[in-house]
C-alpha cells in the first residue's frame, strides 16, 4: 500500500503572530536630563579697587526635568506584518535663577565686564551695577527651557524567529525646543535715581523631518525587552528674539523708558530666523514585565542628540557701543554697530529614565 501524500506547505506565507492583540496604548513618566544651558553672563565682585571674583559665566545645569509620553498604535493585518504608531512627549517648563545683591551702602561691588566699542574709549571695562557709597542694587539672571515633540511611524515586521522579532520603522518626527535667558538689574543711587535694565534673549528650534530606524523585540513568557534605534533627517527652523529696555526715574540723568538694556541695544534688538539641515539620532531601550495577558509594566532609557540648535546664552555679544544708549550715551549710534545680532549654533542632547505601562487589546 503506497504511503499517504505529504501535506503541501506554503513557504511564502508568514506565520501569524502568537499574540492576538492588535492595538496597544502606552503611558510613561519621564525623568529627563538635558545638556547644560550656557550662561556667559560675567558678573564680578570683590574689592572696589580689584573686583576680580567672578560670580557667573558658566554652563548651568537645569537639574532633572519631569515629563510624560503617550503612545498608541495598531497592526493593520491579522499577521502583525504592517502597522502604525504615534508618540507624543512633553517636559515641564524648567527655570533656574541666579540672584546677587548689595547692602544699602552698595557693598559689595557688582559689575558687568564688557568690551567698550565707544569711539575714543575702546577697551575692556566694567559697568557697575552697585558701587560702595554711591549706589546699591541687585541682579537677577533666569534661564528657562521647555521641550516637546511628536512622531508618527509606519512599522513593518521584517523577520520573526522564535521569541525574537525585528521591525522596520519609517515615519515623520517633530521637535520643539524653547529657551529664554533674562537678565535684570536694579540700581538706586544716593540721589534716589532708580535705574532698571532688562535684557531678554529668547530662542526656538523646531525640527521637521523624516526618520528611519529599526526595533529588535524579544518577548518571553513573563519578561521582554525592545531596543530601538532611529535616525531623523530634516530641517530645523531656528529663531532668535532679542529684546530689552531701560527705565530710569529720578533727578540724575534721562528719565523715561528707552530701548535697550545693557547687553541689548538698538543695534541687536530684533527677531531673526533661518532654516538649517539637521541630523537627530536616538536610541531607546525598554525592559518589560508581563503583569497580565493585556498589561505590561516597563522601565527604560532614552538618548537623543540634536546637532543644530540655537540657545539664548550663545547669542550674547559683549562688545557694546554705548553711544546708542539713552542712559550711557546720547541715544544716537556713533561708530560701530555693537552689539551685533549673533546667530551662534550648538548641539543639544537629552536623556531620560522612563517608567510606564503598556495596554494591549
Amino acid at each position: 500500500m503506497p504511503p499517504p501524500p505529504e501535506p503541501v506547505v506554503n513557504l511564502s506565507s508568514q506565520p501569524a503572530a502568537a499574540d492576538v492583540s492588535r492595538i496597544w496604548v502606552r503611558a510613561e513618566y519621564l525623568s529627563y536630563w538635558v545638556k547644560n544651558t550656557p550662561v556667559p553672563v560675567s558678573i564680578v565682585t570683590g574689592d572696589i579697587n580689584n573686583p576680580t571674583q567672578e560670580l557667573l559665566n558658566s554652563e548651568r545645569s537645569l537639574g532633572m526635568l519631569s515629563g510624560f509620553r503617550f503612545g498608541f498604535g495598531a497592526w493593520l493585518d491579522s499577521s502583525h506584518s504592517l502597522g502604525l504608531e504615534t508618540n507624543i512627549f512633553a517636559l515641564e517648563r524648567q527655570t533656574r535663577r541666579f540672584f546677587a545683591s548689595s547692602d544699602d551702602m552698595g557693598n559689595p561691588i557688582l559689575a558687568f565686564p564688557f568690551t567698550n566699542q565707544t569711539p575714543g574709549a575702546v577697551g575692556d571695562m566694567l559697568m557697575p551695577i552697585t558701587s560702595p557709597g554711591q549706589f546699591a542694587g541687585n541682579i537677577v539672571v533666569s534661564s528657562t527651557l521647555q521641550l516637546w515633540g511628536a512622531e508618527t511611524n509606519g512599522v513593518i515586521s521584517l523577520a520573526r524567529r522564535g521569541e525574537f522579532e525585528f521591525i522596520g520603522i519609517l515615519g515623520f518626527r517633530y521637535l520643539d525646543l524653547r529657551e529664554n535667558l533674562h537678565i535684570s538689574t536694579l540700581s538706586a543711587d544716593v540721589t534716589d535715581t532708580v535705574l532698571l535694565q532688562s535684557d531678554h534673549f529668547n530662542t526656538r528650534s523646531q525640527f521637521f523631518g523624516g526618520q528611519i530606524g529599526g526595533r529588535l523585540d524579544w518577548q518571553g513568557e513573563r519578561f521582554g525587552f525592545d531596543l530601538t534605534g532611529k535616525l531623523a533627517l530634516g530641517s530645523t527652523h531656528q529663531s532668535v528674539d532679542i529684546q530689552g529696555f531701560s527705565a530710569q526715574n529720578g533727578p540724575a540723568g534721562a528719565t523715561g523708558v528707552f530701548p535697550g538694556g545693557f547687553f541689548t541695544q538698538p543695534s541687536n534688538i530684533g527677531r531673526f530666523s533661518v532654516n538649517q539641515f539637521t541630523v537627530i539620532p536616538s536610541v531607546e531601550l525598554k525592559l518589560y514585565a508581563q503583569l497580565t495577558s493585556h498589561v505590561r509594566a516597563f522601565i527604560g532609557y532614552d538618548f537623543m542628540y540634536w546637532n543644530q540648535v540655537v540657545r539664548p546664552g550663545s547669542q550674547i555679544d559683549r562688545n557694546i557701543n554705548l553711544t546708542q544708549s539713552a542712559i550711557y550715551g546720547n541715544g544716537v549710534l556713533t561708530g560701530p554697530a555693537s552689539p551685533t545680532p549673533l546667530f551662534n549654533r550648538t548641539d543639544f542632547w537629552a536623556q531620560d529614565i522612563t517608567f510606564g505601562l503598556q495596554f494591549r487589546f
